[in-house]
């Protein structure tokens, strides 16, 4: 099944909701967040690092959440970005990391066309995969080495981090991706007229046009 839709979005068999998140610690003491969330290549989310805030890059993009969800996600995400910080540095010695570090997250949920949903967290730790969570478990990548085994022998002893993560892969994100996709469907199911003309250029050649199409 094929559904054309916004330009910048075309669904084929899949279209992903991807929470993204990039941060840089520097040394105990300073750290910079870059955090964004995108349906397919169309950005919808920014996070606003200082505020501990989610901002919204259209007006669906609250999909059909109340305020109360809204405000609840943002304080979730807002104590697991002070809390993973916290967690670097005490036991940054223990894993053997050494400042500077590069975290990169990608969390979300893919839709297929047969209407279901798969949930999905990545994270790479200084530009090498370094671990994933499957069936409710944390798995080290076999880049990540002996690092990635002892963090993901912590994290699996913690059960309500587990729990969290599950419940945002496989009830959040597939609630908030249907309600984006509800409430935003005028834009993005709408249609945009291409614009077409011939030009010439003197790579061409002499008497030779070429057609020009933008979206």
């Amino acid at each position: 099944m094929l559904l054309d839709i916004h330009p910048s979005i075309v669904i084929h068999e899949h279209t992903t909701l991807l929470l993204s998140q990039i941060s840089y610690y520097a040394n105990e003491s300073w750290a910079q967040t870059l955090g964004s969330a995108w349906l397919d290549e169309l950005q919808t989310h920014r996070w606003d690092s200082e505020t501990g805030t989610a901002i919204f890059l259209h007006t669906w993009s609250k999909g059909n959440f109340s305020n109360e969800e809204l405000t609840d996600l943002e304080l979730l995400f807002r104590v697991y970005m002070i809390g993973i910080s916290q967690e670097i540095h005490t036991y940054s010695t223990y894993l053997g990391l050494q400042y500077p570090v590069e975290l990169q997250v990608r969390l979300g949920c893919e839709l297929s066309f047969r209407e279901s949903f798969k949930g999905f967290l990545q994270a790479v730790l200084d530009g090498s995969d370094f671990l994933s969570f499957q069936n409710r478990t944390w798995v080290p990548s076999p880049e990540g080495g002996k690092q990635a085994q002892k963090t993901c022998d912590l994290l699996n002893q913690c059960e309500d981090i587990k729990e969290t993560m599950e419940s945002l892969m496989s009830k959040t994100c597939p609630q908030f991706f249907l309600g984006i996709l509800d409430a935003g469907k005028m834009y993005l199911q709408r249609q945009v007229r291409p614009e077409v003309w011939l030009s010439s250029s003197s790579l061409l050649g002499s008497g030779r046009l070429m057609l020009v199409c933008v979206c």
